[in-house]
């Protein structure tokens, strides 16, 4: 997955260059993720921030939205199994503190802490 000078995901299969169609933001940095298997099927998703919502891109299908309420800072996401379970959270900025929180696929946001209190972000980098 990468983007193109007007921010479209794109993907490269056999040697093709093929567009989603799809514009994610960029105003900090590009909001586009790994492409990951994020729950049972075996569908790969890519976690994508469009409008500051974070969402799921995937093939054929609906974007899927998790925050629909905005809040992610413009900024590279990931889909990581964060608490264990069967299903991948999605690691993001937020806009308001520039700390690390989580999303569920059922939009469940979760502010990360450690022992020292929350998570800062440098938001030209994001999360990888």
């Amino acid at each position: 997955m990468f983007t193109g000078t007007s921010y479209t995901a794109k993907y490269i299969d056999d040697n093709d260059t093929y567009s989603t169609g799809v514009t994610v933001s960029s105003s900090t940095g590009v909001g586009l993720g790994d492409p990951r298997q994020v729950d049972s099927d075996p569908e790969i998703e890519v976690p994508i921030v469009k409008s500051n919502n974070v969402k799921f891109l995937e093939y054929g299908k609906e974007m899927e939205t998790l925050t629909p309420n905005g809040g992610a800072e413009v900024t590279p996401i990931a889909a990581v199994n964060w608490v264990g379970g069967p299903a991948k959270e999605v690691v993001y900025s937020d806009m308001d503190t520039n700390t690390l929180y989580y999303v569920t696929q059922k939009g469940e946001t979760v502010q990360l802490q450690t022992e020292n209190g929350t998570i800062t972000v440098d938001e030209g980098a994001g999360v990888a």
